[in-house]
């Protein structure tokens, strides 16, 4: 099976779960699509990570060439003057971006303005970890969102672990996202690491490595 038609079968699954909803009268029929889902993405990273095998090294002359040939990628604008002052006119495309700040000065907010505004021209995914899905739904309502933002911004809710998120990224970037926004890094959790100042390593070096690769 093509990974497109991997791809289209789990559409079709997402589309039966979403029918469904999130009632408790249907909690096992929601479980059984979602291991469904989970497998078909399995199926979809190994052919990813198969075809990055099969990339192989060139020299000076032939990488210039192909680095020539691809397209020009644009800045994303975050939409905030002072910020995209600051980064030359926005967040460019392959880099790994840390916002911090004390506690309850906005920072989910700013987040959220950042990929709503981002979602204007480009796909993209917010991973929320910091409110319930409802006070989410909420924000996002509030801001008016116009129908090309609704279906470029898609809301990740679930995913926690480090290697679960570099998997969706990968699955995401390709079906043609470009923008990942998380929120929050104290709330990834790193499998068989246990000191904060680990984490926070071990994320920044894979996440920063995952934007080089696909950059």
């Amino acid at each position: 099976m093509t990974y497109e038609a991997i791809q289209q079968k789990k559409y079709d699954l997402i589309s039966e779960l979403v029918k469904l909803g999130e009632s408790e009268d249907t909690a096992k029929e929601q479980l059984k699509l979602k291991i469904e889902i989970s497998e078909l993405e399995t199926k979809m990273l190994k052919v990813i990570h198969t075809e990055d095998e099969a990339k192989i090294s060139l020299n000076a002359g032939n990488f210039i060439k192909l680095v020539q040939g691809m397209p020009n990628v644009p800045l994303h604008a975050t939409g905030i003057h002072g910020l995209d002052e600051s980064l030359g006119g926005g967040i460019e495309t392959g880099t790994f971006v840390q916002l911090s700040g004390e506690s309850g000065v906005g920072k989910t907010k700013l987040l959220l303005d950042i990929v709503c505004n981002v979602a204007k021209g480009f796909k993209s995914v917010f991973f929320n970890r910091e409110m319930g899905k409802r006070r989410l739904a909420q924000r996002l309502m509030q801001k008016n969102l116009n129908e090309t933002q609704l279906l470029n911004l898609e809301i990740d809710s679930e995913t926690t672990f480090l290697h679960d998120i570099v998997d969706q990224v990968e699955l995401h970037i390709r079906e043609g996202y470009k923008f990942f926004m998380y929120d929050s890094k104290m709330k990834i959790e790193v499998k068989d690491v246990v000191k904060q100042n680990e984490k926070d390593e071990e994320i920044s070096r894979q996440l920063s490595s995952l934007c080089q690769r696909r950059d």
